[in-house]
């Protein structure tokens, strides 16, 4: 399986890094798969909760 089967379609080309999606939500970790197989993330919390700012940021969910 690839991720294009999980819906990805690549849109710009100039991004860096590698695209994931995300399958599954365990608390704070997150399941993803790309094309290098399936694999675990969490997010930085540091740079989302500081300076009194809300996580996810209004309109992204």
């Amino acid at each position: 399986m690839t991720i294009n089967d999980y819906g990805y379609r690549p849109t710009d080309q100039s991004l860096s890094g590698i695209p994931a999606r995300v399958t599954a939500v365990h608390k704070e970790r997150y399941q993803i798969v790309c094309d290098y197989g399936v694999g675990y993330a969490r997010l930085k919390t540091k740079e989302y909760y500081s300076e009194g700012r809300s996580f996810p940021p209004q309109g992204i969910l």
